[in-house]
């Protein structure tokens, strides 16, 4: 989306009934969002609400450096900070950030400007630095969920009679929230007939969809060098003749 702000001028002058469908639809939808409670952006990583208007976004992006303006440094900046955060995100349990302050469910409605003062993103990176170290010697559970067998990424929280102020407490005593994600970094730990799906067949089917991904960008720079090259040839004959 930042990237196609810069395309929103050249398909101005050439679409503008577009260019005001895109604009229209990306207010009405931050309008909506904005008026309801649930949806403020609490429990997630990103504007994922945003993702609905995000093929209408794409329409614009190849338009973003039609006008020069958007230099090759500036693109790369964007791209890769995206799959910092991204990898950032993915990184570490991510309600470690709630319980260890303690927080109540509803926090976000208790004090409507704690996302001001305090942000997930900023301490995301402490938290990735802290594992390298140790586990803390409380933790001997994988999780915290009711059955210890269980290798489930679903987190409960403390349980009722603990109260939420004593949450920084409680998680020393499991491991989810001091080890690096994703699965295949500690599965292997685990007995097989223990882990939640077949550890191989994933990793060997995850490897084909990334092969089958590369296969195809490839493929799809390979067939844009060839339609520039066809164009460079038919217009050779026309700048001949001028």
């Amino acid at each position: 989306i930042v990237l196609a702000v810069f395309g929103m001028r050249y398909l101005w002058r050439r679409k503008p009934e577009l260019t005001f469908a895109i604009v229209s639809a990306s207010i009405l939808l931050v309008l909506f969002i904005s008026c309801i409670s649930f949806a403020g952006g609490d429990w997630c990583w990103g504007p994922r609400y945003l993702v609905v208007v995000l093929p209408l976004w794409a329409l614009v992006l190849p338009f973003a450096s039609r006008d020069g303006k958007v230099r090759r440094d500036l693109v790369l900046a964007t791209i890769g900070t995206g799959v910092v955060v991204q990898l950032l995100a993915l990184s570490v349990e991510n309600q470690r950030f709630f319980f260890a302050r303690g927080l109540n469910d509803f926090f976000w409605a208790q004090d409507p400007w704690f996302y001001f003062k305090h942000s997930a993103l900023f301490a995301r990176v402490g938290e990735v630095f802290s594992m390298k170290d140790h586990l803390p010697p409380t933790a001997r559970l994988f999780n915290s969920i009711p059955v210890p067998e269980w290798s489930t990424y679903a987190i409960l929280g403390p349980p009722p009679w603990i109260p939420r102020s004593a949450a920084p407490q409680w998680m020393l005593n499991f491991k989810i929230y001091y080890l690096p994600r994703p699965w295949p970094l500690w599965m292997p730990s685990i007995q097989p007939a223990l882990r939640p799906i077949n550890l191989q067949l994933w990793l060997w089917g995850l490897l084909g969809i990334l092969t089958m991904g590369i296969a195809f960008i490839q493929r799809g720079f390979s067939n844009a060098k060839i339609s520039v090259s066809d164009q460079n040839v038919a217009m050779e004959p026309e700048v001949a003749q001028s």
